[in-house]
């Protein structure tokens, strides 16, 4: 039987070999800690690494994505996604490259490129690298000057606008370039859409004359928007038909300042005299030589139409559908024109153009016409078939029937029904 000491020694010995068990459990745990945390190290690296060159794809992606391929400078993209946005304070213009198309038109699409990015060149050369320049549209260009002071925004505007005037197109050193700007200014609550808007119409305003600034700061006298919106827009008609210039100024109503050309010459000279417009003189010519070979090859055996636009055109059929649908309607020529959106005059005019006749005398061939039919198809009272024809006295109804068939409409039942009576 063990000794009470032996059975000390036992428990004493036993717990020493624990002990050591634990320690070497400890130092197993700390020396795979250590290898888990260089593993981690190892992986993190390389993962660190493929992190950065996602982030600096993705920056190159959104550079390129919000880039326009002529300019170089921001595209529409990045005025809907970012600059949208963004808010105040910041001066806002849009700029429009007047007679883009002209441009197009003359000398082809490459000088017209070369076109923008002169005028996009021109631009940032007058601008921070902190302010924002975006192609926002074909030749229209957004420009966002942050912070930029109101009393300064005009000023600003106009060294970018006599740039442009001075700038060369490379190739086309002949051509040069105009710009109608409108600006204003984006506070803390205005949102942005609200403010290129409100630019987008004092760039409309500038066109009117070409070659302008129209600026709107609040709290700023707007004499000079006054005074612009007091001129009207210039219009010129070129016809050789009298009839037809006389029409599209009708048309154009009071809205506009019209001037008229009976051919090409008068017309160029009158550019020359009323238009601020730059061009090249020998376009001018060409055009002038182009409109003699067309005039001395077309004028003998071509005959002369009046002009009538899509418009006209569409609104004055609706106009006829109306009639031919309501022949039972009593409506006066001035309020189918008014329902109508045309004047009496063009009414009358287009109306005869398309039918051959005036709109009273279709309008009462198509009333008797439909009256035939309904005498000889049905057996409505002749009261009956006048007020669907737009009679209310069936007197006025016989009358009207018997001058334009020169038969009584009861004349014309017994024929076809001999025992309706």
């Amino acid at each position: 039987m063990n000794t009470l000491s032996e059975i000390e020694e036992y428990y004493k010995a036993r717990e020493q070999q624990l002990l050591k068990k634990l320690h070497r459990q400890e130092a197993a745990l700390a020396a795979a800690e250590q290898t888990l945390k260089r593993l981690t190290e190892n992986q993190k690296a390389p993962m660190d690494e493929t992190t950065e060159q996602r982030t600096a794809q993705e920056q190159a992606f959104k550079e390129k994505l919000y880039r326009d391929p002529l300019t170089g400078i921001y595209n529409r993209r990045y005025y809907e996604e970012v600059v949208r946005k963004s808010i105040g304070p910041a001066g806002i213009a849009l700029m429009d490259v007047d007679d883009f198309k002209i441009c197009n038109d003359t000398y082809g699409h490459y000088a017209g490129d070369m076109a923008l990015k002169t005028v996009a060149n021109t631009i940032q050369s007058c601008i921070r690298e902190s302010d924002l320049l975006i192609r926002y549209g074909g030749d229209e260009f957004l420009l966002v000057l942050s912070g930029i002071p109101g009393d300064f925004l005009q000023t600003k505007l106009e060294q970018i606008r006599t740039a442009a005037q001075m700038a060369s197109v490379p190739g086309y050193s002949h051509f040069r370039i105009s710009l109608s700007i409108g600006g204003t200014i984006q506070s803390l609550a205005d949102p942005m859409e609200n403010i290129v808007r409100r630019a987008d119409w004092l760039m409309y305003q500038a066109k009117c004359r070409k070659n302008a600034v129209m600026v709107e700061v609040p709290g700023h006298g707007l004499a000079a928007l006054e005074k612009l919106l007091q001129n009207k827009s210039q219009i010129l008609l070129v016809d050789d038909s009298a009839m037809n210039r006389m029409m599209l100024r009708e048309i154009l109503g009071d809205s506009y300042h019209v001037l008229e050309a009976e051919n090409g010459q008068q017309a160029i000279e009158m550019i020359e005299k009323n238009s601020g417009i730059m061009y090249d003189p020998r376009v001018a010519s060409a055009a002038r030589a182009h409109w003699d070979t067309l005039i001395s090859r077309y004028a003998a055996d071509t005959p002369r139409t009046p002009y009538f636009d899509r418009l006209m055109l569409e609104r004055t059929r609706q106009a006829h559908d109306y009639l031919v649908a309501h022949q039972d309607s009593r409506i006066t020529l001035a309020e189918l024109a008014a329902k109508f959106h045309l004047s009496q005059s063009s009414l009358k005019l287009c109306f005869k153009a398309l039918y051959g006749v005036p709109v009273a005398g279709y309008l009462r061939t198509v009333r008797m016409d439909t009256a035939t039919r309904l005498l000889q198809e049905s057996d409505l009272p002749v009261a009956e078939i006048a007020h669907r024809v737009g009679y209310e006295d069936p007197s006025r109804f016989s009358a009207a029937f018997r001058r334009h068939t020169g038969r009584r409409p009861t004349e014309l039942r017994r024929v076809a029904c001999p025992c309706a009576e």
